[in-house]
């Protein structure tokens, strides 16, 4: 799997709706504090090390509180991203 795609998936089990993934994975690929990634997101997941998928996720959690609080404040998935 991707890490675009293994992003997208976490999201969704973590219970966001795929269309709120996807505008959280855009959100995250459009970061420039992801700048380093770019070109990089159609990559396994496997071919990096650990740390990697776990920055980019920690990316992601930003990401989904930011748009969560901006779309659907009381979407019952808020906490999940705070309290991981």
């Amino acid at each position: 799997m991707t890490i675009e795609a293994e992003l997208k998936f976490m999201l969704v089990n973590h219970g966001l709706f795929e269309s709120m993934a996807d505008k959280v994975v855009e959100a995250v690929k459009a970061d420039p504090a992801n700048a380093s990634m770019q070109g990089r997101w159609s990559d396994k997941r496997d071919d990096y090390p650990g740390v990697v998928f776990a920055i980019c996720w920690m990316s992601a959690r930003s990401q989904a509180l930011k748009i969560i609080d901006s779309e659907c404040p009381n979407h019952w998935a808020r906490q999940v991203f705070v309290n991981p």
